[in-house]
């Protein structure tokens, strides 16, 4: 199974490869599902590449705000 970044190489590569028009582009996901892309679905591609951006840099989801007076 591939690492994260290798994934995200990958997407970047789909994305790159839709915008410019040589869509469509076909990836393996995390999952190692075989997912193709194009410019219907781009939106979901973006999303999936901030999942993978976000999973690398250790990102979590906000806590609670907690306001001191």
């Amino acid at each position: 199974m591939a690492t994260a970044a290798e994934n995200l190489a990958a997407a970047q590569v789909a994305l790159h490869n839709i915008v410019t028009g040589k869509a469509p582009s076909v990836i393996v996901d995390r999952d190692g599902q075989r997912v193709e892309y194009h410019k219907a679905n781009l939106p979901d591609l973006r999303r999936y590449i901030a999942d993978l951006t976000a999973s690398i840099a250790g990102s979590t989801a906000p806590g609670p705000l907690r306001m001191w007076f």
